[in-house]
Protein backbone atom coordinates (compact mmCIF):
# COMPACT_ATOMS: atom_id res chain seq x y z
CA UNK A 1 0.00 0.00 0.00
CA UNK A 2 1.39 3.35 -1.02
CA UNK A 3 1.84 5.54 1.88
CA UNK A 4 -1.19 8.03 0.69
CA UNK A 5 -3.37 5.29 0.34
CA UNK A 6 -5.86 5.05 3.30
CA UNK A 7 -6.89 1.13 4.10
CA UNK A 8 -10.56 0.82 3.56
CA UNK A 9 -12.90 -1.32 6.30
CA UNK A 10 -14.09 -4.50 4.77
CA UNK A 11 -17.71 -5.42 4.64
CA UNK A 12 -18.03 -9.01 4.06
CA UNK A 13 -22.12 -9.93 2.78
CA UNK A 14 -22.76 -13.82 2.42
CA UNK A 15 -22.86 -14.44 -1.47
CA UNK A 16 -23.06 -18.11 -1.66
CA UNK A 17 -23.84 -20.73 0.86
CA UNK A 18 -23.38 -24.51 -0.17
CA UNK A 19 -23.41 -27.30 2.16
CA UNK A 20 -19.83 -27.60 2.59
CA UNK A 21 -18.70 -23.91 1.96
CA UNK A 22 -19.52 -20.48 2.20
CA UNK A 23 -18.23 -17.51 -0.49
CA UNK A 24 -18.70 -13.59 0.96
CA UNK A 25 -18.47 -10.54 -1.24
CA UNK A 26 -16.55 -7.57 0.24
CA UNK A 27 -18.97 -4.57 -0.77
CA UNK A 28 -16.97 -1.82 0.35
CA UNK A 29 -14.45 -2.43 -2.19
CA UNK A 30 -16.87 -3.12 -5.61
CA UNK A 31 -14.83 -1.60 -8.79
CA UNK A 32 -15.37 -1.52 -12.58
CA UNK A 33 -13.90 -2.20 -15.53
CA UNK A 34 -14.56 -1.94 -19.49
CA UNK A 35 -17.96 -3.88 -18.30
CA UNK A 36 -16.84 -5.59 -16.00
CA UNK A 37 -16.63 -5.56 -12.08
CA UNK A 38 -13.67 -6.06 -10.10
CA UNK A 39 -14.61 -7.30 -6.41
CA UNK A 40 -13.00 -9.09 -3.59
CA UNK A 41 -14.36 -13.19 -2.43
CA UNK A 42 -13.71 -14.60 1.05
CA UNK A 43 -13.77 -18.30 0.44
CA UNK A 44 -14.45 -20.92 3.40
CA UNK A 45 -14.00 -24.41 2.34
CA UNK A 46 -15.02 -25.91 6.06
CA UNK A 47 -17.80 -23.74 6.60
CA UNK A 48 -18.70 -26.85 9.76
CA UNK A 49 -15.59 -26.17 11.08
CA UNK A 50 -14.44 -23.95 14.35
CA UNK A 51 -15.15 -20.21 13.64
CA UNK A 52 -11.36 -19.57 15.46
CA UNK A 53 -8.70 -21.10 13.58
CA UNK A 54 -11.24 -21.13 10.24
CA UNK A 55 -8.58 -20.86 7.13
CA UNK A 56 -10.38 -18.14 4.55
CA UNK A 57 -9.01 -18.01 0.81
CA UNK A 58 -9.53 -14.22 0.09
CA UNK A 59 -9.45 -13.67 -4.02
CA UNK A 60 -9.16 -9.90 -6.03
CA UNK A 61 -11.08 -11.64 -9.06
CA UNK A 62 -12.62 -9.79 -12.28
CA UNK A 63 -16.19 -10.83 -13.04
CA UNK A 64 -17.34 -10.50 -16.75
CA UNK A 65 -21.05 -10.64 -15.89
CA UNK A 66 -21.86 -11.16 -19.92
CA UNK A 67 -19.69 -14.14 -20.37
CA UNK A 68 -20.96 -15.12 -17.04
CA UNK A 69 -16.60 -15.78 -16.35
CA UNK A 70 -14.01 -14.56 -13.84
CA UNK A 71 -10.06 -14.55 -13.43
CA UNK A 72 -8.48 -14.07 -10.12
CA UNK A 73 -6.30 -10.93 -9.95
CA UNK A 74 -4.62 -11.21 -6.22
CA UNK A 75 -5.01 -14.40 -3.58
CA UNK A 76 -4.33 -14.05 -0.08
CA UNK A 77 -4.46 -17.25 2.41
CA UNK A 78 -4.59 -17.00 6.34
CA UNK A 79 -5.08 -20.06 8.90
CA UNK A 80 -6.85 -17.74 11.10
CA UNK A 81 -10.25 -15.02 10.33
CA UNK A 82 -8.60 -12.47 7.72
CA UNK A 83 -8.71 -8.80 8.03
CA UNK A 84 -6.71 -7.71 5.56
CA UNK A 85 -4.25 -4.77 5.51
CA UNK A 86 -3.46 -3.39 9.12
CA UNK A 87 -4.40 -6.82 10.50
CA UNK A 88 -2.18 -8.63 13.12
CA UNK A 89 -3.40 -12.12 11.50
CA UNK A 90 -0.64 -14.15 9.99
CA UNK A 91 -1.66 -14.31 6.30
CA UNK A 92 0.18 -14.49 2.91
CA UNK A 93 -0.42 -13.96 -0.26
CA UNK A 94 -0.46 -16.75 -3.32
CA UNK A 95 1.42 -16.14 -6.28
CA UNK A 96 -1.13 -16.11 -9.01
CA UNK A 97 0.19 -18.21 -11.82
CA UNK A 98 -0.78 -17.52 -15.52
CA UNK A 99 -3.59 -20.12 -14.73
CA UNK A 100 -5.29 -18.26 -12.67
CA UNK A 101 -5.11 -15.35 -14.26
CA UNK A 102 -6.96 -16.61 -17.23
CA UNK A 103 -10.77 -15.91 -17.80
CA UNK A 104 -12.54 -19.27 -16.54
CA UNK A 105 -16.05 -19.98 -17.77
CA UNK A 106 -17.39 -22.73 -15.02
CA UNK A 107 -19.18 -26.05 -15.94
CA UNK A 108 -22.86 -25.79 -14.88
CA UNK A 109 -23.66 -26.98 -11.25
CA UNK A 110 -19.85 -26.35 -9.86
CA UNK A 111 -18.85 -24.13 -6.87
CA UNK A 112 -17.05 -21.33 -9.67
CA UNK A 113 -20.50 -21.36 -11.93
CA UNK A 114 -22.66 -21.17 -8.79
CA UNK A 115 -20.69 -18.39 -7.40
CA UNK A 116 -20.00 -16.39 -10.64
CA UNK A 117 -24.05 -16.57 -11.27
CA UNK A 118 -24.68 -15.12 -7.33
CA UNK A 119 -21.94 -12.65 -7.92
CA UNK A 120 -23.78 -11.29 -10.92
CA UNK A 121 -26.70 -11.33 -10.09
CA UNK A 122 -25.97 -9.51 -6.89
CA UNK A 123 -23.48 -7.08 -9.08
CA UNK A 124 -26.33 -6.24 -11.75
CA UNK A 125 -29.54 -5.81 -9.55
CA UNK A 126 -27.64 -2.88 -7.22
Amino acid sequence: MAPCQVATARHWVRLLTTEGETVDLDTAAIGRRDGSFIVWLRWDFDRHGPELGAEYRVEQVEVDCRGLRQRVLKAVDSRKPLVLLGDSTTSSTVQVDSTDAKWRAYSKGSLGAQSTSALCRRLTSA
